[in-house]
């Protein structure tokens, strides 16, 4: 029997919300997920709470049904991802080892599911698209991705309208980007500074408008 926990968080006495937490398997057909180790469980649930209570409940309970655990998440049968989700049964898939960016993933692939649960979902990508000095960059055309930081802030992508270069690979991943650093505690600093850049900055006033009220 799968074990399951229900992560139930009150940020005001009335005002609650849950969602299923689960440890390991899967429910999307291009997804595998295996059982994680319940210490770094432990360890990720501190996060997920913080995650958790920047959305206010009924954003979560629109949105979010499951978070799955992984001891190894495998999509489309390789393993380059830490994190995925399904849109159609409100799921984030995410693996979990020990790492220190669970706030920032899960972030991430809400972000996706927002955007695609969206009725502006066309209009805000194509806005994306024509805020990019450069076209988007499939992962496949950029050589030897092992030598490539995502992560990067450099001031050539930054100019083009990319906040990372990992955002010029579609236009999802750039929105990703830009959400995740408005919303993840630790990388808000980060978006201070990235602002600064036209491009950027009108990326970002697109986020603020769609994360409105949630």
């Amino acid at each position: 029997m799968k074990k399951c926990i229900i992560l139930a968080i009150c940020l005001f006495s009335l005002d609650c919300f849950a969602v299923q937490i689960i440890k390991g398997t899967s429910k999307t057909s291009n997804v595998r997920c295996t059982m994680p180790k319940n210490k770094f469980v432990r360890m990720a649930n501190h996060d997920i709470g913080i995650f958790l209570r920047s959305y206010k409940p009924k954003t979560i309970r629109k949105h979010l049904k499951e978070i799955r655990l992984c001891g190894s998440l495998t999509l489309y049968g390789h393993n380059f991802a830490t994190g995925t989700y399904d849109v159609d049964k409100r799921i984030i898939y995410l693996q979990v080892y020990g790492r220190s960016d669970v706030e920032y993933v899960l972030h991430h692939e809400l972000s996706s599911i927002i955007l695609k649960m969206s009725k502006n979902r066309w209009q805000i990508q194509g806005k994306f698209r024509n805020f990019s000095k450069k076209p988007y960059k499939p992962i496949s055309m950029w050589g030897n991705i092992s030598k490539v930081n995502w992560m990067a802030e450099k001031r050539l992508f930054l100019s083009n309208g990319f906040i990372v270069p990992y955002a010029q690979t579609n236009v999802e991943n750039d929105l990703n980007m830009i959400a995740a650093f408005y919303k993840t505690s630790y990388l808000k600093n980060r978006m201070s500074r990235a602002v600064k850049y036209p491009l950027i900055a009108k990326k970002y006033d697109i986020v603020k408008k769609m994360y409105r009220g949630l």
